[in-house]
């Protein structure tokens, strides 16, 4: 006969310690019912977006966060509840007014809670769009052929790879 384990004390303050690790994490994270309110928010969360845990607990996360997903959020609840998960990047607005890109993970879990988990990515997105502006910019520059540029911008590198090929 299966032994069912039983509620001890033991396990509700193991429960209690686990809760308290993840309100410190440093990646934001929060948990919001699958047709409701935020009913988690942990300090993470609290650094990245502005609003400390006692204001977003109860709101609708994607109306505090003014959340921008890259599909309409229909498509992602309804994955979340198929297959229990869903991960990609979101768009929130912080209670500064700051817009930030975040890699969002979602986990259903069996309660009908979403445990979600964030890590900001704006300052990556900023330089690879940088990146591929200045790489535009090098293309057209020698399409045009403008060799002064060219080498300007070369001459450098050169020396940088002369310089570790030399250690």
């Amino acid at each position: 006969m299966a032994h069912k384990p039983t509620h001890t004390k033991e396990s509700s303050e193991r429960a209690v310690h686990l809760a308290d690790l993840l309100k410190l994490s440093y990646e934001p994270m929060l948990a919001w019912s699958l047709d409701g309110p935020i009913e988690f928010w942990n300090a993470g969360a609290e650094r990245l977006y502005g609003y400390p845990a006692n204001e977003a607990v109860g709101c609708i996360s994607h109306a505090l966060l003014q959340t921008k997903f890259p599909r309409e959020l229909p498509e992602p609840i309804s994955q979340l509840r198929s297959e229990g998960s869903w991960s990609g990047e979101l768009r929130h607005i912080c209670r500064d007014g700051r817009e930030v890109v975040v890699d969002s993970r979602m986990q259903l879990l069996g309660d009908g809670a979403v445990l979600e988990v964030n890590r900001d990515i704006t300052e990556v997105k900023a330089l690879t769009a940088r990146q591929t502006g200045l790489v535009s910019d090098l293309t057209a520059a020698a399409a045009s052929s403008k060799p002064s540029l060219i080498n300007r911008v070369s001459s450098p590198a050169s020396w940088i790879l002369t310089a570790t090929r030399g250690r």
